[in-house]
């Protein structure tokens, strides 16, 4: 069954044998084809993908008034770290969106992810990336070791909208990141709370809650070559913390024109590691090959002809655009990480 057949690939990635992983990858989508898949649900296909509403904070503020007051009422007696001024009703709003507006989970979410804040010192990490240009980050020496390996860029194509994390997998070394795992999670530390603060500050701006679109571009990926299943577990376990600690910051994540040996092992045996919440925002699309997936992901991109102007050709736009080691492409006038944000 394709339990089995998702365990066997596990091992044979983990004991260097990824040319069977590679053929049992190729099973499992046969299998899944021929509707024997029991053991998990693959990953929802890109028509699935709809861009919500915009989340305006006002109107939402004023919506759930009620459960918000109830929140910040808790909270002094939740958390010895929670400070009223800082953790405003958009931050008890993050929380309560995450917890189906239940306010008594949003009350213990916050307060763990308060307590988790503390724990890492994400606070002076804040004051470091909103004053610091990053090559002053303490975690600077860290981000140029990895990010050749990582390959995972960022890009704001508008001032009011969202972050877009941009990979194209071929470039991505998982094997031999996994050694270096410490070193990525140290500057993901300081990078993800960067993202958090600048599109605080725009969502602050423009009256809207902006979010990240995390794209893997897949053609080329080579699990012989490239997948390391313990660098998954180590990233999908930092993706979890990331969701408790920033909720409402990532938007969806998607996989695009992901190969068929891929797609077995994604559906098997990477996504079943996700966290549910993680789960639930994955989708696979095709936006070079379709033209709905290609329209789901210019919606999720937002701000109209500037997303469709920034969309690169490999995902079925016009824009001649490539990931590049400067980490950050912004619109002109942009804050960047060499730029601080007071």
């Amino acid at each position: 069954g394709p339990s089995v057949l998702g365990l066997l690939a596990e091992v044979a990635v983990n004991v260097g044998r990824a040319d069977a992983a590679d053929a049992i990858g190729s099973g499992l989508v046969e299998l899944a084809a021929c509707g024997v898949a029991r053991g998990s649900v693959p990953v929802a296909r890109g028509e699935e993908l709809v861009a919500p509403p915009p989340l305006v904070i006002a109107d939402l503020l004023v919506k759930h008034a009620d459960a918000v007051a109830a929140v910040r009422a808790a909270m002094p007696a939740a958390s010895p770290h929670y400070d009223a001024e800082r953790h405003d009703d958009l931050w008890c709003l993050r929380f309560l969106l995450s917890h189906k507006l239940d306010p008594p989970k949003a009350v213990a979410a916050m307060a763990a992810a308060l307590e988790l804040r503390h724990t890492m010192g994400l606070d002076e990490v804040a004051v470091h990336v909103r004053t610091w240009p990053c090559e002053r980050w303490p975690a600077w020496a860290a981000f140029e070791e990895c990010l050749p390996l990582f390959a995972v860029y960022t890009h704001w194509p508008h001032p009011d909208g969202g972050l877009i994390h941009l990979c194209r997998a071929p470039e991505v070394d998982l094997r031999a990141l996994a050694a270096k795992i410490d070193k990525l999670e140290f500057f993901l530390k300081y990078a993800l709370e960067w993202n958090f603060q600048i599109l605080d500050d725009a969502s602050r701006r423009c009256g809207r809650i902006l979010k990240i679109t995390r794209v893997f571009d897949c053609p080329g990926f080579s699990p012989r070559r490239q997948l390391s299943l313990a660098a998954v577990r180590k990233l999908t376990a930092l993706s979890a913390q990331w969701e408790s600690l920033y909720p409402q910051l990532l938007g969806v994540q998607l996989f695009c024109h992901v190969p068929k040996v891929l797609r077995g092992l994604l559906d098997h045996v990477i996504v079943p590691l996700f966290p549910a919440r993680l789960t639930e925002k994955t989708r696979v699309i095709a936006p070079r090959e379709r033209a709905d997936d290609r329209a789901a992901l210019l919606a999720w991109i937002g701000e109209g002809d500037v997303g469709a102007a920034w969309l690169p050709k490999y995902l079925g736009g016009t824009a001649e655009l490539e990931a590049s080691h400067d980490w950050v492409h912004g619109h002109r006038g942009g804050r960047r990480p060499n730029q601080s944000l007071t």
